[in-house]
């Protein structure tokens, strides 16, 4: 995996570049996926929230729910 997956900036830009490509699958697991190792992240919690709301999901408050804990 190439270094920049560890950084928490990198991959919500990434996130965010899959979701306008059409790509909210991918961009959903991605985050899922390096949820558990940036769990301490405030803006990889933001980009979970803002993906369930861009993408018309209804998890967006149980995402910030979730980061409050």
């Amino acid at each position: 995996a190439p270094a920049d997956t560890d950084d928490p900036r990198r991959l919500v830009m990434r996130a965010d570049y899959l979701l306008k490509k059409g790509e909210a699958e991918s961009a959903k697991k991605l985050l899922d996926d390096n949820r558990a190792k940036l769990e301490n992240e405030v803006v990889f919690w933001i980009a979970q929230a803002e993906l369930a709301n861009k993408t018309g999901q209804d998890e967006a408050l149980k995402v910030v729910d979730e980061a409050e804990q």
